[in-house]
């Protein structure tokens, strides 16, 4: 069937917009157009950024926690 592109029924040229010609063939899985890899790209640098942001906050709020327990003045018995 000839896809005219209007988006239209076409009973005269057969056409339906459901039959679209532009859109690639789902069967072929191995090849994924480019635009969704881009897209994969910028969503795991963006996951890696707030891991790697995270850990930069939490790694020092925790030894400084641990380093205030430890050192704690009702600890050491000094209160």
């Amino acid at each position: 069937m000839r896809a005219c592109g209007s988006g239209f029924c076409h009973w005269e040229c057969g056409t339906f917009p459901w039959e679209r010609m532009d859109l690639p063939d789902p069967t072929d899985l191995v090849t994924l157009p480019k635009h969704i890899l881009d897209i994969w790209v910028i969503v795991l640098i963006i996951l890696a950024t707030i891991l790697v942001m995270t850990a930069l906050v939490l790694c020092p709020a925790t030894a400084v926690i641990i380093y205030r327990v430890r050192t704690h003045p009702t600890r050491n018995g000094i209160v």
